[in-house]
C-alpha cells in the first residue's frame, strides 16, 4: 500500500486504479486514486552533460561520435553551461597550458577527433578544475511544490505540511533537481488497517 500511496503523493495529477488477485479470494484487493489536480508539470527533454562532472570515457565517447570540426563548438555545443564565448576561453587557456603557443603551433582549436591521447586527458583534467555555473535545470520535469502539497494533503490529511523544491544541481554530469515534503498528524494507513 505505500508504494501505490507515494506514487500518488508525487502525480497527483493521474488517476490510478491498483488491482491485485490473489489465489485466496481474501488477499485480492482494488483501490483506485483519484485525480487532485489538472496541472501537470511539463514532460522533460534530453539534456546536454554538465561538463564538471564528465569522465573520460565519456569525452571519449562524445568526441568519437561529434561533428563537430573545431574544439570550441564541441564544447559549446555536447556539453550545458559552456556559452561559445567561455569555450573560446577554455580552448585558449587549454592551449596555453599544453605549451601549444610557445612551440608555435598557430590555431590550438583543433578537431576533436585530432587530439591526442595526452591532450584529450588534459582536457578532461581541464574541465575538472574548471567551476562551471550550475545547470538551470530547464530540462527537468520536477513535481513542483504545488503538486506535492497537493498530493500529501490529499492522501495523508495532515495537520500540517511543509514541501520544497531545492535549485538544479548536477552530478556525475546529470542534472537533478531535490524535491521533498513533510507532513505532522493526519492519517495513518498503516494503523487504520
Amino acid at each position: 500500500r505505500t508504494d501505490r500511496m507515494l506514487i500518488a503523493i508525487i502525480t497527483p495529477y493521474a488517476s490510478f486504479d491498483f488491482r491485485y488477485v490473489a489465489e485466496d479470494e481474501k488477499n485480492s484487493f482494488f483501490h483506485s486514486y483519484t485525480r487532485r489536480t489538472d496541472r501537470m508539470p511539463d514532460p522533460p527533454r534530453e539534456a546536454k552533460h554538465h561538463p564538471s562532472d564528465v569522465d573520460l570515457e565519456l569525452l571519449k565517447k562524445k568526441i568519437a561520435g561529434s561533428s563537430h570540426k573545431k574544439l570550441s563548438k564541441f564544447l559549446s555545443g555536447e556539453f550545458s553551461n559552456i556559452t561559445a564565448s567561455l569555450a573560446g576561453r577554455l580552448v585558449t587557456e587549454l592551449g596555453g597550458a599544453d605549451g601549444a603557443r610557445a612551440k608555435g603551433k598557430g590555431n590550438i582549436d583543433i578537431s576533436p577527433k585530432q587530439m591526442t591521447d595526452t591532450q584529450l586527458l588534459r582536457l578532461h583534467q581541464f574541465m575538472q578544475q574548471v567551476r562551471f555555473a550550475d545547470p538551470d535545470g530547464k530540462d527537468l520535469s520536477p513535481a513542483g511544490e504545488y503538486n506535492l502539497r497537493l498530493g500529501v494533503m490529499k492522501e495523508l490529511n495532515p495537520d500540517m505540511v511543509a514541501t520544497h523544491e531545492g535549485s538544479a544541481v548536477a552530478l556525475e554530469g546529470h542534472a537533478f533537481i531535490v524535491e521533498a515534503a513533510v507532513s505532522i498528524g493526519g492519517e495513518d494507513p498503516a494503523i487504520e488497517q
